[in-house]
């Protein structure tokens, strides 16, 4: 029999340490080998369950986080608008805004960029920009105009202005300084209407109706915190004693507001565009 005392004495020493050592080293290897083992072996029978994990990971996940990063900067200098105490510099970040957003991703519409600044209203708590937005969102009207047959929708509670003698559409908001109309016109193709003046185009870029008909956007700064914001939608009307054998009737929601206007009132500016519904082609 082995003394007790002798194994004790045994185990204190280096050799035992050293063999102890290699038993856990060998286990471990034989762990990882099993491990690696039914990994393989499960690749092996199911390779479409790996490779869709892949793709997800890949394309997925990989462009959210891609997105997430590059609209940190963005989010991080998001300051809520009831914070500003200077306008000039409100503007001037409302203007960087729109233009950070549209240098990430070209593309974007004009609806992404304010979901995206909903988004950033709410996680910020803006809660007198968000009442603001509520309150306007409550109740609302549709006003048609029987002379082009467009139909749109705003605030109950926005006051209609006079509409002029020629009919061709109304102020839906007017306070003296912000303004916001709708209207139609007809428009010789030789003689383009011009919407900017001397103003600048901060960006141009398709606008989808509500009934999935296409219109355009402008953003047009005109200086001095005055912002021009308007759709418009083009119908051809075929007609002689046009050199191009036809005219365009031109349909227009045009706001001319404040900067601030605008960022109070953006999503219901954009509700109203989304909701304009042209006449069909054949309206007389």
């Amino acid at each position: 029999m082995i003394n007790s005392k002798w194994l004790k004495k045994l185990q204190t020493t280096r050799f035992w340490s050293s063999v102890k050592s290699l038993n856990e080293g060998f286990l471990a290897v034989i762990i990882i080998g099993i491990i690696l083992l039914a990994v393989w072996t499960n690749y092996h029978k199911y390779p479409s369950k790996y490779q869709t994990s892949k793709e997800y990971i890949g394309d997925e996940t990989g462009q959210m986080l891609e997105k997430i990063a590059k609209l940190t900067p963005i989010r991080v200098s998001f300051i809520c608008p009831e914070n500003y105490s200077d306008p000039e510099v409100y503007s001037e970040d409302l203007l960087k805004f729109i233009k950070d957003y549209l240098d990430i991703y070209p593309e974007a519409t004009m609806e992404e960029i304010t979901s995206f600044r909903y988004d950033l209203l709410v996680r910020k708590n803006c809660s007198e920009t968000l009442r603001n937005i509520e309150k306007s969102n409550n109740k609302w009207t549709i006003y048609k105009n029987y002379r082009f047959g467009f139909t749109v929708s705003y605030p109950s509670n926005w006051t209609l202005g006079e509409s002029p003698i020629n009919g061709d559409g109304i102020s839906l908001y007017d306070d003296g300084y912000n303004k916001v109309s709708i209207y139609g016109k007809m428009i010789d193709p030789e003689y383009p209407d011009d919407f900017v003046e001397n103003g600048q185009v901060i960006f141009q870029k398709p606008f989808k109706l509500s009934n999935g008909e296409n219109g355009t956007l402008l953003y047009v700064d005109d200086g001095d915190h005055k912002i021009k914001y308007i759709m418009y939608v083009d119908h051809k009307i075929k007609a002689e004693g046009f050199a191009s054998g036809y005219y365009k009737e031109r349909y227009v929601v045009y706001a001319s507001v404040s900067d601030d206007f605008l960022d109070d009132h953006l999503y219901t500016l954009n509700r109203i565009m989304e909701s304009f519904k042209p006449p069909p082609t054949n309206y007389q």
